[in-house]
């Protein structure tokens, strides 16, 4: 009795894979994914070379122990340029890492950028609208 139980299961088993392996007609449509790949990989291309995007450098400073002012105006040690506040903050280079202090006066927003991690950030002057409404 017990034998013929398991082959019962066995043989319901068997049927079940079989009748749920058939196609349903449902079909690949190659040029379609081809180009919803190439329509992705142009959408992050426009992302990386954004303005706040991951390969968008505006300058190399190597930065020794001290701290570093920055922002637009030609007497800071770091000049950031576009549409920067004259005077934005300080880095502080240590053995622990490099920290940054921003002034009361600058407008600091971040916001997150994509799932996949990183942070884009925006440092303006306070009274310029058109930096408040991009983000």
């Amino acid at each position: 009795m017990k034998k013929r139980r398991i082959a019962w299961l066995v043989a319901s088993l068997i049927a079940a894979i079989l009748t749920s392996s058939r196609q349903s007609g449902a079909t690949f449509d190659e040029s379609g994914y081809i180009q919803e790949v190439l329509d992705w990989r142009a959408w992050r291309i426009e992302q990386l070379k954004d303005p706040s995007g991951y390969l968008t450098q505006i300058g190399l400073f190597w930065l020794q122990p001290g701290s570093y002012s920055f922002g637009s105006d030609a007497t800071n040690d770091i000049v950031f340029g576009g549409n920067a506040a004259p005077e934005i903050g300080t880095f502080t280079v240590t053995s622990d890492g490099v920290s940054m202090t921003v002034l009361p006066a600058a407008v600091f927003r971040h916001r997150p950028r994509l799932a996949r991690g990183g942070y884009a950030a925006s440092l303006c002057r306070a009274e310029d609208r058109q930096c408040r409404n991009r983000h």
